[in-house]
């Protein structure tokens, strides 16, 4: 590992960092590309940590092997060498200059993927949980640490925040970083959050400043009635036969399906989810699930309950068009609740790139966040069948994937005849 051609990568000696640290996602690669598949490259790594070979950038011993941007060095070194650098063996004063950060997924890299099912996950049986937000059940959601704020060195007087971070980046999720200060002026902390998107970009990443506050649900009478959120209402009335929806499934799964339905409809209009605290312990309180727009321009909210009753009736046209929260928090669990979307805007986004999202060869120069919102009710509405369209292209992907697990079977019943 420590040759100097054909080792892991070491990161150039950086103040409060040992000598000889690298990252544990490049040592997975690394030992993944010089082993068979039998071998799991996160056990080697474990097990040298056990060993006392390598060791947790910050000194403590007990910091297991993480995968993902986690700081890692060699312990076996010549300590009387002049580019020998010891380690703070502080692990809190470690976590408030480094960002580490757990990468989700990484079995795939050493294991064979099993293929994925093309059955959408509210049709299934039992629906795949989501790795993330199971993760999160018991860890932390946020890691907190401090932050230098005027790092270009402007201000003539002391600038100093904080900043909290996801603790897990995963594949289709948003990952959030939110800096927060009290002693620091506007300008400089727009300095430092644009020069991060700056270096994002040269990066391949995309990084988008959102409000603290993305929704701004009208729950007080100081809201802001200009960022108050758009209702809109989910059709669940396109079935024929007076159907309702999930019928073949047992009763208390459906308002989760009824979830998953709705998450479905936004991933086809490119939102991720994006995992946030729990803001309320109250088992009356609706749980909240939120939604970034890949573009970063808009968010979506999802609200549901531990309710099952939800109303399924049409809206009206008076509802489909209400700029406020028509459902908040309420102590009466056996009201029924519409079902719909909480749609806001990125106030942040500046005006001048604001308005050159422009649609080309559109009559008018309709702005894109317009046309998605207008798109986005369209297909909620089941204008033009569209919405029972995708239903029923989900039920056929089901069905094929039904009759293809039974001709499996069959084929396997005869072999082992």
């Amino acid at each position: 590992m420590k040759h100097p051609v054909t080792g892991v990568g070491f990161i150039s000696q950086t103040q409060s960092l040992p000598s000889c640290t690298f990252v544990s996602y490049d040592a997975l690669l690394w030992l993944k590309n010089r082993l068979d598949n039998s071998c799991n490259p996160l056990a080697i790594l474990e097990a040298m940590r056990k060993e006392k070979l390598i060791c947790h950038a910050s000194g403590d011993w007990n910091k297991p092997v993480i995968p993902g941007f986690y700081l890692y060095y060699i312990a076996q070194q010549d300590k009387n060498s002049k580019d020998y650098i010891r380690p703070l063996n502080d692990l809190t004063a470690f976590e408030n200059e480094w960002m580490e950060i757990e990468v989700q997924g990484c079995d795939n890299l050493w294991f064979d993927e099993s293929p994925a099912s093309n059955v959408p996950n509210f049709l299934k049986e039992v629906p795949t949980p989501q790795l993330w937000t199971d993760y999160c059940k018991n860890e932390k959601v946020y890691r907190h640490s401090h932050l230098e704020i005027d790092v270009n060195q402007k201000s003539e007087r002391m600038e100093w925040g904080h900043v909290k971070y996801h603790t897990v980046i995963q594949a289709g999720y948003a990952f959030e970083i939110v800096v927060e200060w009290v002693t620091s002026s506007g300008p400089i902390v727009w300095d430092l959050i644009n020069g991060w998107i700056r270096k994002a970009n040269q990066c391949n990443y995309q990084l988008v400043a959102i409000p603290a506050d993305p929704m701004a649900e009208p729950f007080t009478e100081k809201s802001d009635p200009l960022r108050g959120p758009i209702f809109i209402p989910l059709s669940m009335n396109f079935l024929n036969n007076d159907e309702n929806l999930f019928e073949e499934f047992s009763e208390e799964t459906r308002a989760g399906r009824v979830l998953l339905f709705q998450e479905a409809i936004l991933a086809r209009f490119g939102f991720l989810p994006c995992v946030i605290e729990k803001k309320y312990i109250n088992k009356d309180v609706p749980k909240e699930y939120q939604y970034v727009h890949c573009s970063g321009n808009m968010f979506a909210l999802i609200r549901c309950s531990k309710n099952t009753k939800y109303q399924f009736d049409s809206p009206s046209r008076q509802e489909a068009n209400v700029t406020r929260c028509v459902y908040g928090h309420t102590n009466n669990t056996n009201v029924p609740k519409k079902v719909g979307f909480l749609w806001a805007w990125n106030h942040m986004i500046p005006n001048k790139k604001w308005k050159s999202l422009t649609i080309n060869n559109s009559p008018d120069g309709e702005l894109f966040q317009l046309k998605m919102l207008r798109d986005f009710r369209d297909f909620c509405s089941n204008n033009d069948n569209r919405l029972a369209q995708f239903w029923q292209h989900s039920q056929e992907l089901k069905r094929k994937a039904l009759n293809l697990e039974n001709s499996f079977n069959q084929n396997a019943d005869v072999k082992a005849v």
